[in-house]
């Protein structure tokens, strides 16, 4: 097996700030409603060997403690976010750079309804080795409307959803299954789109 010390960190965080319910504070109770990252390095790797440097098991005590940490989270904000993800077993790699993003949550029995607004420069998505690396060093403002309901494991984006790349708006809507079957369907609607500006996208 890999050796921790051999593993890239997952998080480096220049600035972590995060806010409880006071209420529930003082009963001990550790209930998460804010988190703010700043100037942070994410990156998540699972090597070729299958190990990962992203999997945290609890210990005992915090598994049995009745103050226990509780994500019941209204807003996640993201500032300077350098977030990578590389699959070496499967030659997969993400790169996206939160210049200035918000995720506004409502929590419900069902699920989540939320929404996601900011600046990201994706610094490129290799998803098929053999199709190669696309969107490279793209800047998109992205405005996304969605749920996640829990039952289905399911994420879904809906409209008004939209991303703005190069001025342009492109409509947005995805499902996106968590399950065992994961699947992902995906429509992006545009007019007056030129054929040749999409081309650069995708190489």
């Amino acid at each position: 097996e890999r050796n921790q010390k051999t593993m890239t960190p997952f998080l480096r965080a220049g600035e972590l700030a995060v806010s409880f319910n006071l209420v529930k504070l003082l009963n001990k109770q550790f209930v998460v409603k804010y988190v703010s990252l700043k100037d942070v390095n994410l990156n998540l790797m699972k090597y070729a060997d299958g190990t990962k440097n992203f999997e945290i098991t609890p210990s005992k005590d915090s598994i049995q403690s009745n103050s226990a940490l509780d994500l019941n989270l209204d807003k996640v904000s993201f500032k300077n976010v350098n977030f990578q993800f590389v699959n070496e077993e499967r030659g997969q790699k993400i790169g996206l750079d939160f210049k200035e993003y918000v995720i506004r949550l409502k929590n419900y029995e069902e699920g989540l309804a939320l929404t996601m607004k900011g600046d990201v420069l994706i610094r490129g998505l290799l998803f098929n080795p053999n199709a190669g690396e696309f969107l490279t060093q793209t800047k998109v403002t992205v405005n996304f409307d969605g749920a996640y309901f829990k039952k289905e494991k399911q994420v879904c984006v809906h409209p008004p959803s939209f991303v703005l790349i190069d001025e342009h708006r492109y409509s947005v809507s995805s499902i996106i299954d968590l399950s065992d079957i994961k699947r992902l369907f995906l429509v992006i609607e545009s007019k007056g789109v030129k054929s040749r500006q999409v081309a650069n996208y995708l190489t």
